[in-house]
């Protein structure tokens, strides 16, 4: 193997992530109760629902997708005037 596919092997790209924008109308209760449910999730919660038969560094990709996701949603309902204390 060259020097250069050694380096090149050695170097990680982030994928490219296609981005997506959601509206949806959603009733006060509805919202607050969803903003409850940002802020209570953890990993842990996140992890639990990844497939068991994965490996575990892709639960926890995996897991971490859904935590950065529901992050986003929390900081949106946020915005809007549902941040739970």
């Amino acid at each position: 193997m060259a020097v250069s596919e050694t380096r090149s092997s050695l170097i990680t790209r982030e994928p490219i992530m296609a981005t997506t924008t959601i509206t949806f109308e959603i009733d006060d209760a509805d919202a607050t109760q969803l903003a409850q449910f940002c802020k209570r999730s953890t990993y842990s919660t996140f992890y639990e629902y990844t497939e068991p038969h994965l490996p575990d560094h892709d639960r926890a990709e995996r897991a971490y997708q859904m935590r950065d996701g529901i992050d986003r949603v929390r900081r949106a309902l946020a915005n809007a005037g549902f941040a739970p204390r």
